[in-house]
């Protein structure tokens, strides 16, 4: 059944439609130290039940792209199939009210506050006993019953993924990005990072439920970020677009510079860089002039445009992210397990 969709109430919509115009990458070896011991966390997942067990990690996951969006298959409660698109940005995991009704969840009187993007919104608490993507299984998860595609844009319609999987089920592993490859592999969440001369490793922080990286813009600054898979671009804080207004090869090309009647800027950024991981002149947005009422102008999102250029190993564990050149410009040993 062919649905259309509301109009959408985010302006950080339009990024996640973004793509962005980027040089080379170029990755240096880091200068700090190595991984921190684990610590102290949520109790691993089951992980393959059954037959096999353990020997099935690493868990290598096929996404396929579904407006941009990572989307992998897995299945609800034992046997209900289903699509998850992976959202490292999304504080809590959750199933649409259609999908919540396939599966036959009961929703409860308890609400909790969902944080996507520049999107907050609320709606019950459903208890799901596992979900299992590969031979990768977490079992008794809550999910908060919410539809995050209309908050989006109006422009997504068709039968789309119900739900989302977020920073709640993904910690639960060590996930490795793969974009080359259009590949996630989970592993175990204490797992060593590959042995790579030509890696990168700094530290994240978890806030409000979401992974916040430190970026250096140059020019533009530096600044706080959420890194999330699910925006296919990059937004940098409007005062950083602003030091960069004017500033030779740093506006966009004519036409493209005002998005949305200048609720949104975009703005060449010739470098930015995460840990010694740089990409050059990456095309990115921040909030304009006329974004609306309250609108949080520092906020900052590291998209897909720019983690696409690298292999991303994202230890929830560690608070670490490892970050590698894709698997055709490096040969690196295997991931310990």
């Amino acid at each position: 059944m062919r649905r259309v969709l509301p109009t959408g109430v985010s302006v950080l919509g339009l990024v996640v439609c973004i793509s962005g115009l980027c040089q080379a990458p170029i990755v240096q070896p880091p200068n700090g130290p190595g991984a921190a011991p684990p610590k102290k966390g949520k109790s691993a997942p089951a992980i393959a039940p059954g037959k096999g067990g353990a020997g099935l990690i690493p868990i290598v996951l096929n996404y396929h792209p579904v407006h941009g969006e990572m989307v992998v298959d897995g299945l609800v409660n034992g046997n209900n199939p289903a699509q998850f698109v992976i959202a490292t940005g999304l504080n809590h995991s959750t199933v649409s009210p259609e999908d919540v009704a396939r599966f036959e969840l009961k929703p409860g009187d308890k609400q909790q506050k969902v944080t996507f993007l520049d999107i907050s919104c609320e709606g019950p608490i459903a208890s799901v006993k596992s979900i299992r993507l590969g031979a990768g299984t977490v079992q008794n998860l809550d999910v908060t019953q919410a539809s995050l595609w209309p908050l989006l844009t109006k422009e997504y319609t068709g039968d789309l993924p119900g739900c989302w999987l977020g920073a709640d089920w993904l910690s639960h592993f060590q996930v490795m990005l793969d974009f080359e490859q259009h590949s996630i592999i989970l592993s175990r969440p204490d797992s060593p990072f590959i042995k790579s001369a030509g890696s990168a490793i700094v530290p994240f922080k978890m806030k409000a439920g979401r992974p916040v990286v430190k970026i250096n813009a140059g020019a533009a600054g530096t600044f706080e970020a959420v890194l999330d898979t699910a925006s296919m671009g990059t937004l940098i804080p409007s005062a950083g677009a602003q030091k960069l207004k004017g500033k030779k090869g740093t506006t966009a090309p004519s036409g493209v510079n005002d998005v949305a009647g200048g609720k949104m800027v975009r703005v060449i950024v010739p470098s930015i860089a995460l840990g010694k991981a740089q990409v050059k002149n990456l095309m990115a947005v921040s909030l304009g002039p006329n974004a609306k009422a309250g609108s949080d102008k520092t906020m900052a999102v590291i998209g897909q445009d720019f983690m696409r250029h690298f292999r991303i190993i994202i230890s929830f564990t560690r608070q670490q992210i490892q970050i590698l050149p894709p698997a055709s410009q490096d040969k690196p040993e295997e991931p310990g397990t």
